[in-house]
């Protein structure tokens, strides 16, 4: 078990160009000392010194995440929220906000230990089709809080170009964590014989993982992988049980580092650029009747809205949860970084 970095909080000089938008962070990051304990792979904005949890904690410190047995994960989020989104009473859940910045993205954020791994991903997840556009550019932005999940609202700002800012909450569900070239059933022996101990531990069958962390722990163990420099550099990865995603598998690639396309974030953390791509045997994903915009695929599943009726309302503003303050201070909705080069 590996323990998060820490948040790295020293304000520096924003880079002058950008060309695509960053994610969503509350405030301007305040100065501040940190540094790095461990030569761990980093998830994403940390811990402050002093503080924090280990990955795969079920410590109440920190961000709620690890609550025993079968309980809520999150209590947090209220029944309400539960009833409407399930996934959020699971470990395994992901969202994708649509997200006008600098620049218009789509944002996807999938839960591993507490917070949210999130990529920005300009074109969205549908439309891709490997008879046309078969891989997309995904860039890497900062981990998000938990509480920032089912965030949806105008921010009241006008980007350079004019337009209107805001956060819809595009579509919620839950995630596995597939084996490329295996079938369903993908696990090896030594990974049953683990996931049947974890399970039994949890009071539950091999058949039953009532809170999704078995596929949390194969996100962690690849994600590990990939951070800490292995051969392998991506993971394949499945969304279901939203309105617009209900069970459509993708392969995340990370590109290898390039000098001249490198770019940084604020606190001085390098931005990766992945590419997102169909796996074998799936041909394409389309927008469905009325495309991007339509009915179908244009609409907020939390309110109904339009993207441009959620950008033009009252300004709503994300709040951190009282359990996130120490792991997501100076987190800043403000900060709007992505790939800038």
């Amino acid at each position: 078990m590996w323990t998060l970095h820490k948040l790295e909080t020293n304000k520096r000089s924003r880079p002058s160009s950008a060309s695509l938008p960053n994610a969503e962070p509350l405030s301007p990051r305040p100065k501040s000392k940190s540094e790095p304990q461990e030569p761990a792979p980093t998830l994403g904005p940390s811990l402050k010194e002093g503080g924090g949890w280990k990955e795969g904690s079920d410590s109440k410190e920190g961000a709620e995440g690890g609550v025993t047995g079968l309980g809520r994960p999150w209590p947090e989020f209220t029944d309400e929220e539960v009833d409407k989104f399930p996934a959020v009473g699971k470990r395994n859940f992901w969202c994708i906000q649509r997200h006008q910045a600098r620049a218009l993205h789509y944002d996807l954020r999938i839960q591993l230990d507490g917070g949210t791994l999130s990529w920005a991903v300009p074109k969205g997840l549908l439309g891709i089709s490997k008879n046309g556009e078969s891989s997309r550019l995904a860039v890497q932005t900062e981990i998000h809080p938990i509480s920032y999940t089912l965030h949806e609202g105008s921010d009241g700002s006008l980007n350079p170009s004019g337009k209107r800012c805001g956060t819809m909450l595009w579509d919620v569900g839950t995630y596995t964590i597939d084996r490329p070239g295996d079938e369903e059933d993908s696990d090896s022996e030594d990974e049953r014989r683990r996931k049947r101990r974890r399970l039994a531990g949890q009071g539950g069958s091999e058949e039953e993982d009532p809170i999704g962390r078995h596929e949390e722990d194969k996100l962690r163990e690849a994600w590990t992988k990939i951070k800490q420099g292995s051969r392998l550099r991506s993971f394949h990865f499945t969304l279901k049980g939203g309105v617009k995603m209900t069970n459509h598998s993708f392969i995340l690639i990370l590109l290898a580092d390039n000098p001249l396309s490198t770019g940084y974030l604020s606190g001085g953390r390098k931005k990766d650029s992945w590419i997102i791509r169909l796996p074998k045997g799936v041909e394409g994903y389309s927008w469905g009747k009325g495309g991007e915009e339509g009915d179908e695929s244009g609409r907020s599943v939390k309110t109904g809205r339009t993207f441009k009726e959620v950008c033009s309302a009252r300004p709503e503003r994300a709040k951190l949860w009282q359990t996130e303050l120490s792991m997501f201070a100076g987190w800043g909705e403000d900060v709007d970084e992505l790939a800038k080069k």
